[in-house]
């Protein structure tokens, strides 16, 4: 058997496979430490979102425009109360009327209770009186204006502020898979490298051979060329792919998000962190769904 051309053959057709695997390997490795850049820009992209976000709802005048709906709905409350058609109860109101859903509760139902219980009953009026009251000052009318517009503002904000966390759920939950540090990637490493050297490099410290040479397949085998000059050059060619391989399989295990980033994007995706009235406005909508679906119920 002519084992030169055996070792060679088995040579160069490893060596074509450690092509095509360090082909897919480089490309794969940028292709996804560019997109692990990209990621980084945009964690950094959403936290500053998520801060700005805050400080536009931090100076939003949402307690001005609670206080203005809680007083026109009490003076509401207190004409109905004079004229004897106080409600039920103060909860049966709350949720019926438009009372602020950015103030706790609470402290509005206490207040419902105050007026119904302190308000007397009088004679209602007559017709011309109750159209006259209808009648709002100019005054009025600009306030209601821009209590509008506040309102505009601030639902608009909130509408930011949902989409902004759900953009943040998504990508989380990306990050959580982190696909760029690929185990295909670093077995694929392992494998090219462990061929390269065992099919490429190992074959070709047997050559050339006398036809008349016998073989002997094992660790034992390779000091007998290892310091020739012939070993030398195999030396430095294995040493020189083995530091690129690694270098690869280095750059793949770094391309991980930790858990601190991880952690401040969750931080991020919880409505009500953004201000306390819209932690009450979370609270206060799960109440409402509650009374209405006990009112269902009831039924």
């Amino acid at each position: 058997m002519d084992w030169n051309w055996f070792f060679s053959s088995v040579a160069q057709s490893a060596a074509a496979i450690v092509a095509v695997f360090s082909a897919f390997i480089i490309t794969k490795t940028i292709n996804n430490q560019t997109q692990f850049d990209g990621n980084k820009r945009r964690i950094r992209a959403l936290l500053t979102s998520s801060e700005h976000l805050k400080e536009l709802a931090k100076y939003r005048r949402i307690g001005w425009y609670s206080q203005y709906l809680v007083n026109r709905e009490t003076s509401r409350l207190q004409e109905k109360c004079r004229n004897g058609e106080a409600p039920k109860s103060a909860e049966e109101y709350y949720f019926n009327n438009d009372f602020s859903i950015f103030l706790r509760r609470a402290d509005i139902i206490q207040r419902i209770e105050s007026v119904m219980r302190i308000t007397p009953i009088c004679q209602p009026k007559n017709e011309i009186s109750a159209i006259l009251s209808k009648i709002k000052p100019v005054q009025d009318l600009a306030e209601e204006q821009m209590v509008m517009n506040e309102q505009n503002i601030i639902y608009d904000l909130i509408a930011d502020i949902k989409k902004h966390i759900a953009l943040l759920n998504d990508f989380t939950e990306e990050l959580s898979e982190n696909n760029e540090s690929s185990p295909v990637i670093k077995w694929s490493i392992l494998a090219s490298l462990s061929l390269f050297l065992i099919g490429v490099i190992y074959p070709l410290g047997f050559l050339p051979l006398r036809l008349s040479t016998k073989i002997e397949l094992s660790i034992q085998s390779v000091p007998d060329y290892m310091f020739s000059g012939k070993g030398v050059f195999l030396f430095i060619i294995a040493t020189i792919f083995s530091g690129i391989n690694l270098y690869f399989l280095h750059l793949n295990n770094n391309l991980t998000y930790t858990r601190e980033e991880i952690s401040k994007l969750k931080s991020h995706t919880v409505f009500g962190d953004y201000h306390v009235y819209f932690k009450n406005m979370e609270d206060n909508e799960k109440a409402k769904n509650e009374f209405f679906r006990k009112v269902e119920e009831a039924k």
